[in-house]
């Protein structure tokens, strides 16, 4: 039998794979570099939630208003009956109603009222029976 490749030592193998594997190193970290880095925005004010609301921008006593967030407080709407400012409330918005004292600081939270969504239904109820 007849060895074709007995020349071949282990020597010119690894003169032959390290250029190779080299190049394929040298390519993935390249790749990488290249992967865009998801960056995460500076926290601001703006990006929160909910907007503070001054307190001269409170809907006068039976008035509600919409406050949308990311508007500046004097852009923002004038104050409304409160049906109408439910029902056109948009999405990145609330509504002010005139009998809320503006929140500031949390006070003792009490435990047996109901949810906020509850607390709209009957607040527009009472104000629509009047």
């Amino acid at each position: 039998m007849i060895r074709r490749f007995s020349h071949f030592s282990l020597a010119a193998f690894v003169r032959l794979a390290m250029p190779v594997a080299f190049g394929l190193l040298v390519s993935a970290s390249v790749a990488e570099a290249q992967r865009p880095v998801p960056v995460k925005p500076p926290a601001t004010p703006t990006q929160s939630r909910d907007q503070v609301v001054p307190p001269a921008f409170y809907p006068p006593a039976g008035m509600c208003r919409i406050w949308i967030n990311e508007v500046p407080a004097g852009r923002q709407a004038a104050p409304t009956d409160c049906a109408s400012a439910v029902r056109n409330r948009p999405a990145n918005g609330k509504v002010l109603f005139g009998d809320d004292p503006p929140k500031g600081k949390k006070t003792k939270t009490d435990k047996s009222k109901s949810s906020p969504t509850d607390e709209l239904v009957d607040l527009i109820n009472r104000r629509i029976s009047r």
